[in-house]
């Protein structure tokens, strides 16, 4: 009970109204405290992190419902991907968009359903590129084999994604103050990796989840 009124708490104080909800000396919310303090001193170094470790809980997730033994060396591709590429991307992505997309009105309707658009036809595609290409590279795979990959899974992944995303950054880009849309999105991606293990362990779905073997 206890865990629950703290995740409301600090879900109350993402979405930017905390100032309804009565001070209180909790200690999930002394560290909502301490991330803030965090964020506002070191923004990008911050959400890399929590790139890193929302990849991290995501991947160890899928791998155990899969029923996988423990492929480390996936899980430390995925970190790595999460803090080099996906937090800056998502970082600076986000930014452009408040500043390019109706910045007079952020959180109209048309604002949000264009930087949907956006999100879905740029930048989603050029992220998943992004991870075939450094996962392959990570792999010791050729360009002619990522290429060939990237084009087989890509738009099926894009199209699955679909089916998570547009809702999810409806409630980002609508009620998520700016500074912590990356998290929200790392928060959603935890889900997101366990729904794409899911759809893998299909038998007629095409094969989407990488898979990087462990080395001795």
């Amino acid at each position: 009970m206890r865990a629950l009124l703290g995740g409301l708490l600090v879900l109350v104080s993402v979405l930017g109204i905390s100032d309804l909800v009565p001070a209180a000396r909790s200690p999930f919310l002394q560290a909502w405290s301490a991330y803030l303090k965090v964020l506002g001193t070191w923004p990008l170094l911050t959400k890399c992190c929590t790139s890193m470790a929302g990849f991290a809980i995501g991947d160890l997730l899928a791998q155990y419902l899969a029923g996988m033994r423990w492929d480390y060396s996936r899980t430390a591709c995925f970190m790595a991907y999460g803090w080099i590429l996906h937090a800056p991307g998502c970082h600076y992505f986000y930014r452009l968009l408040d500043r390019i997309v109706m910045p007079d009105q952020p959180k109209s309707v048309a604002a949000v359903v264009l930087k949907i658009l956006l999100d879905r036809l740029l930048f989603t595609p050029v992220n998943m590129a992004a991870l075939f290409m450094f996962t392959g590279v990570v792999e010791g795979q050729s360009l002619r084999r990522i290429v060939l990959t990237a084009g087989n899974r890509l738009p099926y992944l894009w199209l699955v994604s679909n089916a998570v995303w547009p809702a999810a950054h409806a409630l980002n880009f609508r009620y998520v103050p700016s500074e912590h849309r990356v998290l929200f999105v790392n928060g959603v991606s935890i889900l997101w990796n366990v729904v794409v293990c899911g759809v893998v362990g299909r038998g007629s779905s095409p094969p989407v989840k990488l898979r990087l073997k462990s080395r001795p």
